[in-house]
């Protein structure tokens, strides 16, 4: 694969790019916090998948916090079946469960499984680790609660875009996570440190590594450790109980590096089970899936992956 710095667009995602360019190149480090968060909501709305058939939604309570978490299934499915918790993209800053609704509505009704969204308190209102104690609340509630949620604990995934993905990999770490079936991550943050080659050389796509940083800022209090295994999933060791992992990168992402030295970790634990890299194509892939058909092959890579790693030849 290329990550030199020649900058190519794959053509599909180039009128995405184009567009965003002539509208000035705004990227959301450079809006108020409030403009921030309303334009990825519309960006989100404007460029979401089209889900192939009906899914049913509704809202829970779950943990201690009673973290609000909404749950997507299929009309025509049945108790027992398998799960995936799902922390949503946005740099800890931005996002939410509307934001990425078609990504999990698509993974409900494509992979046959219930899936279970976490609306997360977002930063900087509420700092780390507030976003990572309510999707640990979560997750521990549907692996222990499991039965009475209708699903089968040994069936479980956990999955996450960008900062969800950091998350998830953080969380996919801790001994109570070895019963999990798999992890999926999507464009992971990995390094908090944000000084991975890539960080250097993409420049006007919406993210750029001054948006990271100011997430980060915003993120972490001013005294945590960047380096620290605590935040950052990458360079911490990869431990036996990790679940088999499928991991997307893309080219044009300042999180680049970081992932496939990430993935390249994973692989060397042995417990990678996919990493695919989009050539071409930039942060933001899988919430622009609606215009940008690679971003459906990406959710269609994922729902296999998830019903591979599912089915009961592969439960432990």
């Amino acid at each position: 694969m290329s990550t030199g710095t020649t900058e190519y667009i794959a053509p599909e995602a180039r009128d995405t790019v184009a567009a965003f360019r002539a509208a000035g190149a705004t990227s959301h480090h450079l809006l108020s916090l409030e403009d921030a968060r309303a334009s990825y909501e519309q960006v989100c709305a404007a460029n979401a998948v089209e889900v192939p058939g009906p899914v049913e939604r509704d809202w829970l309570a779950l943990g201690p916090r009673q973290v609000a978490v909404r749950r997507y299934r299929r009309p025509d499915t049945g108790r027992g079946g398998a799960a995936v918790v799902f922390i949503h993209g946005g740099g800890w800053v931005m996002g939410s469960v509307q934001t990425h609704d078609a990504v999990c509505a698509y993974l409900a009704h494509a992979a046959r499984v219930t899936v279970f969204s976490v609306d997360y308190r977002l930063a900087p209102e509420h700092r780390y680790p507030a976003a990572e104690n309510d999707c640990a609340d979560v997750l521990e509630a549907v692996l222990v609660g499991a039965h009475s949620l209708g699903v089968d604990p040994r069936r479980v995934i956990l999955a996450g875009d960008s900062a969800g993905g950091q998350i998830a990999a953080n969380l996919a770490r801790v001994p109570q996570a070895g019963s999990l079936a798999g992890l999926a991550l999507v464009y992971p943050v990995t390094d908090l440190t944000a000084s991975g080659a890539s960080h250097r050389e993409v420049a006007g796509f919406p993210l750029v590594t001054e948006t990271v940083g100011w997430f980060i800022d915003q993120y972490l209090p001013a005294e945590a450790d960047r380096a620290s295994d605590a935040v950052s999933p990458g360079p911490a060791p990869v431990w036996g109980w990790h679940a088999p992992t499928f991991i997307a990168t893309v080219h044009n992402d300042p999180l680049r590096s970081e992932g496939i030295a990430y993935a390249e970790a994973l692989a060397e634990a042995g417990v990678l089970d996919t990493h695919i890299h989009y050539e071409g194509h930039h942060h933001g892939l899988l919430t622009n899936a609606g215009v940008i058909p690679t971003g459906r092959e990406l959710l269609d890579e994922i729902a296999a992956f998830i019903t591979r790693r599912t089915s009961k030849d592969n439960t432990r």
